[in-house]
């Protein structure tokens, strides 16, 4: 199954490169239905082979581990921002949300809360609540893929002209002062809410957090939200600005594979074998 997965992705990777087939409504359905299908067959596979893949990471050294994710990282980055400068239109095809960066990213936020929640349902529910937020956390990354708000006509779709399809999009709202000083307060205080809900509730234990960000593995994480950050501040040009086509779903998609990489890395060396 996972060799058919691949090679979906792979046709659907050919079939974006052919310049009418996106654009026509009957071959943009296809792209949908070939990438998040295939999203869910390999998401599938993750739940049904967690046990072999948490072996088969193990049994790698970590040198050789790291310097292999280390390198799918490096080889995206560059290869994305050579593809855009290149090929800027089959790049701009790649980047559209049923392109290839958006289920991708996907698969690693949703295929690693999926792999850390086979792994942890069987502990007591005191150690598993911290697991279960971070569980939360990755399957929040994935929501933020999907454009709920633009959905069914354009629940919100934009805010004096500024494209809204998702939380993330608050960003760009701020940068560009359409989101005012105190709606930005407003929005941190209804996070500082539902932190202390979930610190309160047990699910948010700090002492937890402290204890994960010491250990090794803990830097796929720090360098996976920095580059999402870095995506992030590109597409609210925040700190740089850059012609058309925007690299930010290429840049978060090597950012996504660092998270990924992080639920591996936990499920291999914090987590007892999936019940």
């Amino acid at each position: 199954m996972t060799i058919v997965g691949l090679a979906l992705l792979g046709l659907q990777a050919m079939l974006l490169v052919l310049p009418f087939f996106q654009s026509h409504p009957v071959g943009g359905a296809v792209l949908w239905v070939i990438g998040y299908g295939t999203v869910a067959l390999l998401m599938r596979q993750v739940w049904l082979e967690s046990a072999k893949m948490r072996e088969c990471w193990r049994s790698l050294g970590r040198s050789q581990r790291w310097s292999g994710v280390l390198a799918v990282v490096l080889l995206t980055l560059v290869g994305g921002f050579v593809m855009r400068e290149t090929a800027p239109e089959p790049f701009r095809r790649f980047s559209r949300e049923n392109g290839l960066w958006e289920p991708l990213c996907l698969l690693m936020y949703w295929g690693g809360a999926l792999l850390l929640y086979r792994h942890v349902r069987g502990l007591a529910l005191s150690e598993r609540k911290p697991w279960l937020l971070l569980v939360g956390v990755y399957a929040l990354l994935g929501l933020e893929e999907i454009d709920y708000f633009g959905i069914f006509g354009g629940l919100i779709g934009r805010i004096d002209g500024i494209y809204t399809g998702s939380l993330h999009d608050l960003i760009l709202l701020a940068s560009e002062q359409v989101l005012s000083r105190s709606g930005i307060a407003v929005v941190a205080a209804v996070m500082m809410i539902v932190a202390g809900a979930l610190w309160h509730v047990g699910y948010l234990d700090f002492a937890f957090v402290g204890r994960s960000l010491a250990r090794p593995e803990a830097v796929w994480l720090v360098l996976g939200f920095v580059i999402l950050a870095v995506a992030a501040s590109e597409e609210a040009q925040l700190f740089w600005v850059l012609e058309p086509p925007s690299p930010e779903e290429v840049i978060e998609l090597a950012g996504a594979v660092c998270l990924g990489v992080y639920a591996l890395e936990l499920t291999a060396k914090r987590l007892p074998t999936p019940a």
